[in-house]
């Protein structure tokens, strides 16, 4: 598992941005491996995406924490704030695109 800072210093990130519901954008990078979310963090928030049962290709909620059916985890330089409150868990992905294509 590496931390932020080594993924960043190997550039080993994609850019993606995120769509949500009403057309809110975030776009941040995507880690492809498990991040140490302990140390190193360059001043980073991060998050994990979850992909679908049925399809692993296509991000489909974006989360705190994912344990089943991790697709990623989702690097951006500000605290998303939906996800920070207790009352929802989760902020459903409605579209996505790779800023790198």
């Amino acid at each position: 598992m590496k931390t932020v800072k080594e993924l960043l210093q190997a550039e080993d990130c994609r850019p993606i941005t995120l769509v949500f519901d009403g057309g809110q954008e975030i776009s941040g990078l995507l880690s492809e491996e498990r991040v140490d979310r302990e140390k190193d963090l360059e001043g980073k928030f991060l998050y994990d995406i979850r992909h679908s049962d049925n399809d692993w290709c296509d991000p489909a909620t974006l989360e705190k924490i994912v344990i089943v059916n991790w697709f990623g985890t989702f690097i951006v330089d500000k605290p998303i704030q939906v996800l920070e409150g207790p009352d929802r868990p989760y902020k459903e992905i409605v579209d996505f695109g790779y800023d790198d294509e």
